[in-house]
């Protein structure tokens, strides 16, 4: 075994071998409805990822979650954008989008059950309200941590708007 190089492959396996045994064992004492053997959810999982129905659900959940994420970074990064570099709006953004990512996840989830129903677009909903509030602040907190000697050169040799944000703001 090298120096500085840790090798937990072991633990792991024992780890496994315990925690699989409880459960064999915490099966034997309760009904299979409260808990069933691992023999039992082993062979239920590979008949369930047997089907045509478990792709064509795990094909819909990827596109929801997909769909939740562009869309929450999209308008995160607009109005990360917009904040950093309009201070209006991130006087009056900046509050709404702190208050939506402190609110607890229940709620958007009760509220989107109300709102869409048992359907696709709650799961879409939840995503994309968990994820834009993220990208809009790190966006903004980027604006905020650019280098202002950088900006200060910018100005000095006069690089227009469009320059300043490709050769300055982007990168940093």
């Amino acid at each position: 075994m090298k120096k500085g190089k840790n090798n937990f492959g072991w633990e792991i396996y024992l780890l496994a071998i315990f925690l699989t045994a409880a459960w064999q064992l915490g099966s034997l004492c309760y009904s299979p409805v409260i808990l069933p053997s691992p023999h039992a959810v082993l062979r239920e999982m590979v008949t369930i990822m047997g089907s045509q129905t478990f792709y064509h659900a795990l094909s819909v959940t990827l596109l929801r979650l997909v769909t939740g994420v562009v869309a929450g970074v999209l308008t995160g990064c607009v109005f990360g954008i917009l904040m950093g570099i309009y201070n209006p709006v991130k006087r009056l953004f900046e509050p709404f989008i702190y208050f939506i990512q402190a609110t607890p996840p229940i709620l958007y989830m009760t509220l989107a059950l109300i709102w869409f129903g048992l359907n696709g677009e709650a799961v879409v909903f939840i995503v994309f309200i968990a994820s834009a509030p993220i990208m809009a602040i790190n966006v903004r907190e980027g604006f905020d941590n650019i280098d202002t000697k950088l900006i200060e050169m910018g100005n000095l040799f006069k690089f227009s708007r469009m320059k300043m944000l490709r050769q300055i703001v982007i990168p940093s």
